[in-house]
């Protein structure tokens, strides 16, 4: 039968409950905590993805706004109907043309000449496309070198008679307030469809590894892997057919520093526990072995315990020391 020392008992037993013990509860703690940092990443893609979504909409909706405003501008009625092109022309720069990100362009009935009140060049040829696109259908459009941009358009009408046509084109890219969230993080992507595949909402670039995601899973928010990157999408309810996609690097990188915490704690725990033990296993152990060491002596008749033997802070060892003393002073008398 292999026998140890008292102290390899006690170091093993302490070890084992110590660790057992931090292991548990560091596993418990890293797993909660990991599951509050998904839920609160979860609450932060849907607030994104709400945020921009609604910055859209209301974009959208001031863009109709202002269509309407200026198909019932009378100047621009009045010019239309005298074709004072020039007036016209002026007076669409000055009070039309003021945002970087919106166009607005009148088109008289009987001409080809397109008015815009932009400062911005536009190719007639390209003016002649974006007109035609505008009147098929307001909506999201992709014209190139725009990217993806919102047309609409309103019949200008004096009384009952329809003197022109009014298109405004909103570019989305130059849009700050809509693109202020996304730079805020780079792993954020704006995703809508396009051609029956993804496009890359404010680039204007395709994003045909991303296309899969079009389709979802039936729910507004969920996990998906593209490409072995994995990703959360979550779809925009204040502007239909939005998707929004974020990479999980900030969750990855939170849940790496509650791990190192973890285990730093746990470390620390560990090493604590084992200096304290080794006091233990001293403070035991050396009375036990002093003891057992003097009482060989003294049968060997080289020592005599009652002179050798010093008190401990132990108090069983204390008494234990104390019976021995008694004892072999009764066997000497």
């Amino acid at each position: 039968m292999i026998k140890f020392r008292l102290s390899t008992y006690i170091f093993i037993a302490v070890a084992l409950l110590v660790v057992c013990s931090t292991l548990v509860i560091s596993s418990s703690l890293y797993f909660s905590l990991s599951k509050s940092l998904t839920a609160e990443f979860e609450d932060r893609v849907r607030a994104e993805c709400g945020q921009i979504s609604q910055i859209l909409s209301n974009r959208i909706q001031q863009t109709r706004d202002r269509l309407g405003e200026l198909c019932q501008d009378n100047s621009v009625r009045v010019t239309l109907m005298l074709r004072a092109d020039r007036q016209l022309k002026e007076h669409l720069k000055s009070k039309y043309g003021r945002r970087k990100d919106l166009h607005f362009f009148v088109a008289p009935v009987n001409s080809t000449r397109i008015f815009s009140g932009s400062g911005h060049r536009f190719d007639p040829a390209k003016l002649d496309e974006i007109v035609r696109m505008a009147g098929d259908s307001d909506g999201l459009k992709k014209i190139d070198p725009f990217g993806f941009v919102f047309l609409a358009s309103q019949p200008v009408l004096r009384r009952q008679t329809r003197v022109g046509t009014a298109v405004c084109m909103y570019e989305l890219k130059h849009d700050k307030a809509l693109a202020s969230p996304l730079s805020r993080n780079a792993d954020y992507t704006l995703v809508t469809a396009h051609d029956n595949q993804a496009w890359d909402l404010l680039k204007g670039t395709s994003a045909k590894e991303l296309t899969p995601l079009l389709s979802g899973k039936g729910t507004d928010f969920f996990f998906e892997q593209v490409q072995d990157r994995p990703v959360a999408v979550s779809k925009g309810k204040a502007f239909p057919g939005l998707i929004f996609v974020s990479g999980l690097s900030s969750l990855s990188q939170a849940k790496h520093g509650v791990l190192t915490l973890v285990m730093y704690s746990s470390l620390g725990v560990l090493v604590f526990t084992g200096v304290f033990t080794l006091f233990l296993i001293r403070l035991l152990s050396q009375p036990l072995s002093r003891l057992s060491r003097q009482s060989l002596e003294m049968a060997a008749g080289r020592s005599d315990l009652t002179q050798t033997m010093t008190a401990s802070n132990v108090i069983e060892i204390d008494r234990l020391m104390s019976s021995l003393s008694t004892m072999v002073k009764s066997l000497r008398k």
